[in-house]
């Protein structure tokens, strides 16, 4: 989830790092990415209690970008979408791009 440009979960979903609670370390996901969505003292409060959050909470954690009952998801999705789908697709590829990792950059997936 992380990795994706937009997040929307379901109300009673169970979001967090379970590499704490597996006695692992994050590695790169969490440690790199984790702070740079939720500013470093909420990544480390995640990461460091091996919280597991619900939809709404990791929407009032900042972690995703709204939530709905699993009844109400499909027209949570429709309605999020509705303006991005409107957007000339050269820029919103060039936003994209600009605010990924210098290792993606320029990288798509169809390319592999």
């Amino acid at each position: 989830m992380i990795n994706c440009d937009f997040a929307i979960a379901e109300e009673n979903a169970k979001i967090g790092d379970y590499h704490g609670r597996r006695g692992l370390f994050g590695g790169a996901g969490p440690i790199y990415r984790l702070p740079r969505i939720l500013g470093e003292r909420k990544a480390k409060e995640l990461m460091l209690t091996a919280k597991l959050l619900s939809g709404r909470e990791a929407y009032d954690f900042g972690l995703v970008n709204d939530w709905a009952p699993a009844e109400e998801l499909d027209a949570c999705v429709d309605k999020f979408l509705e303006h991005p789908r409107r957007q000339e697709p050269v820029p919103v590829r060039a936003y994209q791009d600009v605010h990924q990792p210098r290792s993606r950059r320029g990288h798509r997936d169809d390319d592999v």
